[in-house]
């Protein structure tokens, strides 16, 4: 995953995770690199450069991509390789600040809200997706709300999945 410092937002910094997983004789290690240049969520990193350094996914993992323009152009780029586009929801333009997850055992304190920026990044993804035939992945869900939404969408036959 890229939230790393620093982000995997170059083909350099990729193939150096690759090529240090590699001398490790280890599992095979999957790379899923940065959206946007370090993870800012302003502009898009080089997605094909990334693509060829050997990633297999793109997120700015912890951080959602608000700007619904540079999901488009991202999900239209990652199609070209049947890559999957792996956002986190956790925040959306339309969502009051702060409100990320719903309360419980393990929610920052004070508790956060209800949830509404999980919903609302889900549903626009899901609109996003839908519009341009990517697939994605939700990660780190937190409310039922979610899952069903994400539920009723590979009902309808999107190739949508949850973690």
């Amino acid at each position: 995953m890229p939230n790393t410092v620093p982000p995997l937002d170059t083909p350099e910094r990729v193939a150096a995770v690759l090529a240090k997983a590699a001398a490790a004789h280890g599992p095979r290690v999957y790379v899923a690199a940065c959206v946007t240049g370090g993870r800012r969520g302003e502009q898009l990193a080089d997605l094909r450069a990334l693509w060829e350094a050997g990633v297999v996914a793109f997120t700015d993992d912890g951080a959602g991509v608000e700007d619904d323009a540079l999901c488009v152009r991202a999900l239209s780029i990652a199609l070209n390789w049947a890559s999957r586009w792996q956002n986190t929801a956790s925040s959306a333009p339309s969502a009051p600040r702060g409100d990320a997850c719903r309360p419980g055992l393990r929610a920052p304190r004070p508790a956060r809200l209800s949830g509404l920026a999980e919903t609302s990044m889900i549903e626009r993804d899901l609109r996003l997706a839908q519009a341009t035939g990517a697939r994605v992945h939700f990660q780190h869900l937190s409310t039922a709300r979610s899952v069903a939404l994400i539920a009723e969408a590979r009902a309808a036959g999107m190739p949508v999945t949850p973690s």
